[in-house]
């Protein structure tokens, strides 16, 4: 619209040029001369503003494909694809000019954020390698790599480094809180490494002095412990005080070479000491062992037996000796102790047993000085009565059964205030079965005697000597003549009725006891 609206106005001003010349009466060959002039005019300007307006046009044009190059080398950086922009050709070049322009300044903007953001990771992941002393992680760092999947992969890496330097801050805050331990403990002093803070090469290097240090404490551990047993074992020979104990222990709280040579110098004192008391200590162990014997029921035999294997050995060897023979009786002693409960549990019921005996037979036990009663009396000899006969034969049974695992085991006696207890025990159970038979054979006499009329009463029948056709012993029709409780039934019925229970037999020793006791080194005044 524009082009013919020109092309009507320049034939408008022909015409009036043409009529001015018709008025001036200008030749023709001038008018022609003025027509070629003015064209060539028109075709100058014409011809520039088409140079002008082609070099807009190839500037635009220009500034297009280099718009579109950035956009292609952005969206390359940040791996994403810019095909949008090369398809769509809708619109002038000036149209398209503009919305490419657009597009790029976005994108400019976009990445400078992208490239500020992965400069940072890439500042930290340094920085991180750097201190963990890790620099092939970064062989993957890529600045110029704008594109998601690289960002991605810088803040993994990120994070894997940053979780590195937190486990390797918990590993070296560790080993240096033990090796500061290890070092107050050892009262030496701890190298520390040179490496990265963070390096792996630190952390080797911090494991290597623990474990070397571990095994300093560990060799001097060992050689205070074998110290230890010694200084021990003679406290113990010697009566140190447990206050003296406790302060040297307590003055002994780490493992330095002081403390070493404190144990040292404290065996060598001890040892001093050993040697000066050397003859009193022999005779102080031989008593206390001697106590210990009593308590752990060794026999006098065996007592006398290792006294006299002492008399070939040096002071020395015999406060050696004498120790080890009470850390055995200690030992033996805790077995003792079961058994001795039982024997005393049974002296005890047979201790009240004895005395319900002796007041038995006596009407003015029923009664109190106090209330002039005492009604429960009679309620406490029931009970002794069943603790008698229920009670005791199972005790006795339970005893009798550990005194002969004992005597299996060490080859010898349980002895009981200087006695073998089994055949105590064995004597009294046949006590008491002898006087059951003779209380059981007089009960029968006095029955028979009642049932005899009094003619045979006033004759003597029933005297000692006397026998009555067809009245035979009890003991004798029913028990085997041939065994040995059979004999012993018939001798019992044969003599006088003895009234003497087993409860008041008290525990007897024989003679060949009696003369050991009289003649044993460990008979006591």
């Amino acid at each position: 619209m524009e082009i013919s609206r020109l092309v009507l106005e320049v034939n408008e001003t022909m015409k009036q040029l043409e009529d001015i010349w018709d008025d001036v009466g200008t030749p023709k060959r001038d008018r022609e001369e003025e027509i070629r002039r003015l064209s060539e005019e028109i075709h100058e300007v014409l011809e520039r503003k088409r140079v002008t307006e082609s070099g807009i046009r190839d500037n635009l044009s220009k500034q297009l494909i280099l718009d579109l190059q950035q956009i292609i080398e952005i969206c390359s950086l940040l791996g994403e694809s810019p095909m949008e922009d090369l398809k769509n050709d809708e619109g002038s070049l000036l149209e398209r000019s503009s919305r490419v322009a657009n597009n790029l300044l976005a994108l400019q903007q976009r990445k400078y954020e992208r490239t500020v953001h992965v400069q940072g990771l890439v500042r930290q992941i340094e920085e991180l390698t750097d201190v963990l002393g890790v620099e092939d992680s970064c062989h993957a760092v890529r600045a110029e790599d704008l594109s998601d999947s690289h960002v991605g992969a810088l803040v993994t890496l990120l994070e894997n480094l940053k979780e590195l330097k937190r486990e390797r801050e918990d590993t070296i805050l560790a080993l240096r809180e033990e090796l500061f331990d290890l070092s107050q403990e050892l009262e030496e002093e701890v190298i520390w490494s040179r490496y990265a803070p963070l390096s792996a090469a630190h952390i080797d290097d911090l494991r290597r002095q623990q474990v070397t240090m571990t095994a300093i404490r560990d060799e001097r551990v060992e050689k205070i412990q074998q110290l230890v047993h010694p200084i021990t074992g003679l406290w113990d020979v010697l009566g140190i005080s447990t206050r003296e104990r406790e302060e040297f222990f307590a003055a002994q709280t780490r493992l330095g070479l002081s403390v070493l040579i404190a144990c040292q110098d404290e065996l060598k004192r001890l040892e001093r000491m050993k040697k000066e008391r050397l003859g009193s200590l022999v005779k102080q162990h031989l008593a206390e062992l001697r106590d210990l014997w009593q308590e752990a029921a060794l026999g006098p035999h065996q007592q006398e037996q290792f006294e006299e294997s002492l008399s070939a050995l040096t002071a020395e060897e015999v406060l050696e000796a004498l120790q080890d023979e009470a850390d055995k009786m200690h030992g033996r002693i805790s077995e003792v102790r079961p058994i001795q409960t039982m024997v005393d549990k049974r002296e005890e019921i047979l201790e009240e047993h004895r005395q319900f005996e002796l007041t038995a037979n006596d009407s003015s036990r029923l009664l109190s000085k106090k209330t002039g009663r005492d009604p429960g009396r009679l309620l406490r000899e029931e009970k002794l009565r069943k603790v008698f006969t229920k009670q005791l034969p199972q005790l006795e049974a339970k005893l009798k059964t550990a005194l002969l695992h004992w005597q299996t085991k060490y080859g010898q006696p349980f002895f009981f205030k200087g006695q073998n207890y089994l055949l105590v025990l064995e004597e009294d159970q046949e006590n008491k079965l002898r006087a059951q038979e003779e209380d059981r054979l007089k009960k029968e006499k006095e029955k028979l005697n009642a049932s005899l009329p009094l003619g045979a009463k006033r004759a003597g029948l029933m005297s000692p000597n006397a026998t009555i056709s067809g009245l035979k012993s009890p003991s004798v029709a029913s028990t085997p003549q041939g065994s040995p409780t059979g004999k012993k039934l018939v001798r019992s019925a044969l003599s006088p009725v003895n009234n003497r229970t087993f409860a008041s037999t008290p525990i007897r020793k024989s003679h060949k006891t009696l003369d050991a006791e009289n003649h044993s080194p460990y008979r006591r005044s």
